[in-house]
């Protein structure tokens, strides 16, 4: 560790400050109202994983239902009031921050790979304490948040405590395992937007809680990418190829399975090419980021039709890929 920290150059510092943190956002465009959207600056804040949940806590104690109701599901006029979306957007602006500034600082530290097997393993106290708060202002969401908080722990987060800890997964259980979280977000969601509760607490809720199944997607795929370092790093690790030729196949499959538009296309060809450029694996982990947030923020990925096709489907043909090289 100590000769890690030599070579990069890493303040312990800033390792330390890492460590504290277990929370990721990969989006800055947040629902503020269902027919507009803010999209946030980008700017580091000091703050904690606490201050963090506190911030989106009090986001939504602070927004009043009557108004919510009102100036959200009233006439077009009360919609585009802009009052509406001044009265929360400093606190929301700066919790998403807040957020952001962890997944900036591990941009900066380049953490090794041992960083990213501690995170995933965090993921399922993270989610569980961000449910807990928000279920003591909301009581009406507890048979919700508890399906959420039993599916995550006990179907997907069982192999984040075991094999992944261990560096025993292989492709197949990183790819299950993206499948059964995806699965899992999308019908809480669906659940959340067609309730009752839903309509009461706004889409501000919504709002929060789709944050947090972007977070448990975005930390699984990153799972999925940390396995092919390890195959690297030990011949016996049964996994597939190298980042730089998977990663590229992946998205090119994506976007002919998909008919993905030309602007998304693009994205994807830069990000091929950017892979290629890149000489040390865990710089990977940033730039893979960087090509799922804009992913997520174009909507490029119609995450259900995905999941239901594309695992089966391309898994035999990754292999056979990695066979040929």
């Amino acid at each position: 560790m100590a000769e890690n920290l030599q070579k990069r150059k890493i303040k312990k510092s800033q390792i330390s400050h890492c460590d504290r943190f277990g929370f990721i956002l990969p989006t800055v465009e947040v629902d503020v109202c269902s027919s507009y959207h803010i999209t946030f600056e980008r700017r580091l804040v000091n703050s904690n994983l606490d201050q963090v949940i506190e911030k989106f806590v009090n986001l939504v104690r602070e927004y009043p239902i009557e108004k919510a109701q009102n100036d959200l599901f009233g006439d077009i006029g009360d919609i585009n009031n802009a009052e509406c979306y001044n009265m929360t957007s400093d606190v929301l602006s700066e919790a998403l921050n807040m957020v952001r500034n962890f997944r900036e600082s591990c941009c900066r530290v380049r953490a090794p790979i041992q960083r990213w097997n501690v995170e995933v393993s965090k993921l399922a106290n993270d989610s569980n304490y961000l449910n807990q708060k928000l279920r003591e202002q909301y009581p009406e969401f507890q048979e919700l948040y508890y399906v959420c908080r039993r599916d995550i722990r006990d179907q997907a987060f069982f192999l984040a405590r075991t094999k992944f800890h261990k560096n025993m997964a292989t492709h197949e259980d990183m790819m299950n395992t993206l499948g059964c979280i995806i699965d899992i977000c999308d019908r809480l969601k669906e659940e959340i937007e067609g309730s009752v509760v839903f309509v009461n607490h706004s889409d501000r809720m919504t709002g929060i809680l789709s944050r947090l199944f972007e977070y448990i997607r975005f930390i699984t795929l990153k799972a999925d990418f940390k396995c092919n370092r390890e195959a690297q790093l030990n011949s016996n690790y049964r996994c597939y190829d190298g980042p730089h030729r998977r990663i590229k196949v992946f998205y090119k499959n994506v976007v002919e399975e998909m008919n993905i538009q030309p602007n998304a296309d693009e994205i994807l060809l830069n990000a091929s090419k950017l892979l290629f450029t890149l000489n040390k694996v865990d710089r990977n982990i940033q730039v893979i980021s960087g090509v799922l947030e804009e992913a997520y923020k174009s909507s490029l990925f119609p995450v259900q039709q995905w999941i239901n096709g594309y695992i089966e489907k391309k898994q035999a043909s990754l292999i056979e890929v990695a066979d040929e090289e």
